[in-house]
């Protein structure tokens, strides 16, 4: 449905990630990075790419995973096969080792 919706194609590795959804307790939410709700990603996917006064418009091949407070968005990068992960403004990832 999304991929229709869009006209994207969307990574293997996302649709393993989220069919069937894997954080039980978040599942149907909106409020997080990750969100599993089809409709509610369409629909913003469809804002983001239609831009606004304060943000321009993304360009049709990212697709947004989620918006967890609107101003870090995490997006796939669907031009590419292995759709990599871009950051939008930006994006830190802290990795540590025990």
């Amino acid at each position: 449905m999304i991929e229709r919706e869009l006209g994207i194609a969307l990574p293997e590795s996302y649709r393993r990630a989220v069919v069937p959804f894997r954080i039980p307790a978040l599942a149907g939410n909106t409020d997080y990075q990750l969100w599993d709700e089809p409709n509610s990603l369409v629909e913003l996917n469809r804002k983001l790419r239609a831009g606004s006064r304060t943000r321009p418009a993304w360009p049709a091949h990212l697709f947004a995973v989620g918006d967890p407070h609107g101003d870090e968005m995490i997006a796939l990068d669907t031009s590419s096969v292995d759709g990599p992960v871009r950051g939008e403004p930006r994006v830190g990832v802290c990795l540590q080792r025990s």
